[in-house]
């Protein structure tokens, strides 16, 4: 007996030095005037400095045992007081009940997880608050997969679980109110992505830590450690435009099976939206996953691009630096784009831009040449705004950055993907790719009614549509007309709306000269119904003309209607069908 009551007691003091861990924010001075950094050390599930929970339920578990031992051999005296050492020990430690298991249906019982702290963040001097709120999550694993989901409702955190078998080790994640990349499915799921890159109203937290499971305990406790880091960057001057941290990790993946455990998508980086301190406009924050220091690392204030050197992160650190030293790049970044913007020579544009976010006209200066980085500009159909997703003042060339794919659409339904102005020429090169697009305008080109210039492409993956109607793919509007259309390289997908030519003009339009030399890769122009005049695909037959088609490499387009008389509308060169 007494040897059983030695063990009871030795239990809770194992527990103890294993749940033990550092403090959360803890100073330590590490890099020199421009940035501190401090140690982010352990986010802990318990009022700080108390002891940890979850000694308790050992210590009423051995000495639980000790009292079923004494009942078998009928020693009632002993088994009482061990009943009584159990309960003052037990609630001593950790102030709670065990209870017994309710199960929901054979397969699954209902536990409940004491917590501390995770979702919001409240950053200072030296260390930083964090709560969680009512509706917040935990994921619940088994080694293999993930097994349910705890909700967190008046303070408590419980759901219902797929019963493990006695002492599996079951695993906690909390991803600070994030949505999973696919709704997890218990006994199937084996890890899920969180996207951490819109911190713009919340620090999402990543953390997570274990416990046993036992059949008969319904209450657990678990430490969450930190798989993330947080960063303040402190801004010489205030400012209330947003601010984004850039060339970082921005997607993590929770494992329940392999190794369990939060680690960072090494694949895909890109920018991440700082939170804004409500007290102070110079400061900004950020959860930052594990990664190496990043030297001219991309920082957006507002629209316009700077490189900063970023330190190392790793887990638990909360990294203090601040904009001292930085430099003005030309990228703007059409996340923080809040007034319309003209582009000047040599600059960059890179990000999304949402019209039902920030109803903003983005032009390109006259003479410019812009790249383009992996944009979106999403149009919308709304007559407030009347303008093309991306418009040329003049001359312009764009360059595709290699690698990218950047998709255009037009703001309102009439206006094109991209505009250039009549007798002016818009040049298009790089090895990117662009989509383009417009419901009654051209892809790239003109509109209902508007007028364009000169179109060249050179090279590039380019695909363009006109979804709906009477404009060309890449040339014409209705009632308007196209300059010339060269495209010397590439590969060009065109397709026109329903009344339209692919390469051409729009319904009762014209166009000058089309020219597709021997420099094509590929291009595939395709046709609505009716009959056709000069232009490549099909021209409305009520006035639309070209100059002239001039075919130097190969066409495809779609269907059989052109074999017969294809010959009539291609001036010279080569025609090959595609059924």
């Amino acid at each position: 007996m007494l040897s059983l009551i030695m063990t009871a007691l030795l239990l809770p003091m194992t527990s103890f030095a294993q749940q033990t861990s550092d403090d959360f924010f803890c100073v330590d001075d590490a890099f020199n005037g421009n940035r501190d950094v401090i140690a982010f050390n352990g986010l802990h599930n318990q009022t700080f400095g108390d002891a940890p929970l979850g000694s308790g339920l050992l210590v009423m578990g051995a000495l639980g045992a000790g009292y079923a031992i004494a009942r078998r051999k009928r020693n009632k005296k002993g088994a009482a007081l061990l009943l009584a050492l159990a309960l003052t020990l037990g609630f001593t430690q950790c102030k709670k009940k065990v209870e017994q298991v309710v199960p929901v249906n054979a397969n699954k019982v209902n536990i409940t997880l004491n917590v501390d702290g995770r979702h919001i963040v409240t950053p200072g001097a030296e260390n930083a608050t964090v709560t969680y709120e009512d509706g917040d999550k935990i994921y619940v694993g088994d080694g293999t997969h993930y097994i349910g989901t705890l909700t967190r409702t008046s303070g408590v955190f419980s759901g219902d679980i797929v019963k493990p078998s006695d002492g599996t080790k079951i695993d906690f994640f909390f991803v600070g109110g994030l949505e999973p990349s696919a709704t997890p499915e218990s006994g199937t799921t084996t890890s899920f992505t969180v996207d951490i890159s819109d911190q713009s109203s919340n620090l999402p937290v990543l953390s997570c830590g274990s416990a046993e499971y036992y059949h008969g305990t319904t209450e657990y406790n678990s430490e969450l450690k930190n798989k993330c880091a947080l960063v303040e960057l402190t801004l010489t001057s205030g400012t209330t435009d947003a601010v984004g941290i850039g060339d970082r990790y921005t997607q993590a993946t929770i494992n329940f099976g392999g190794t369990p455990g939060i680690v960072p998508n090494t694949s895909i980086t890109g920018m991440i939206t700082m939170k804004p301190s409500s007290e102070d406009n110079t400061k900004k924050y950020a959860i930052l996953l594990p990664q190496d220091a990043v030297d001219g690392s991309a920082i957006a204030i507002g629209h316009v691009g700077y490189t900063l050197d970023v330190p190392a992160m790793s887990n638990n650190n909360y990294i203090k630096f601040n904009n001292e030293g930085a430099v003005e790049s030309n990228i703007v970044y059409l996340d923080y784009v809040t007034a319309n913007y003209t582009a000047t020579n040599g600059q960059t544009f890179t990000g999304r831009l949402d019209a039902a976010n920030y109803p903003v006209k983005i032009s390109i200066a006259n003479g410019a040449t812009v790249t383009l980085d992996g944009i979106t500009i999403n149009g919308v159909n709304n007559s407030s705004y009347r303008w093309a997703g991306l418009n040329c003042q003049g001359n312009a060339t764009i360059i595709l950055k290699d690698g990218t794919t950047n998709t255009v659409s037009g703001f309102y339904e009439f206006y094109p993907g991209i505009h250039v102005p009549k007798n002016y020429t818009l040049t298009i090169q790089g090895t990117g790719t662009l989509n383009a697009s417009s419901r009654y305008g051209a892809g790239i080109g003109g509109g209902a009614g508007i007028n364009c210039g000169n179109i060249q492409i050179e090279s590039g993956t380019i695909n363009v549509d006109s979804h709906i109607g009477t404009a060309a793919g890449i040339g014409g509007g209705r009632d308007a007309s196209c300059g010339n259309i060269t495209i010397s390289g590439g590969t060009v997908t065109a397709n026109g709306g329903g009344f339209a030519a692919g390469i051409g003009s729009g319904t009762d339009g014209d166009c000058g000269a089309i020219t597709i030399t021997s420099g094509v890769t590929r291009v595939t122009a395709n046709r609505g119904s009716g009959s056709s005049n000069d232009c490549v695909g099909r021209g409305n037959g009520a006035g639309c003309t070209c100059v002239s088609v001039t075919i130097g490499g190969t066409v495809y387009w779609n269907g059989s209607a052109y074999q017969n008389d294809g010959e009539a509308h291609i001036r010279q060169g080569t025609l090959t069908y595609q059924p």
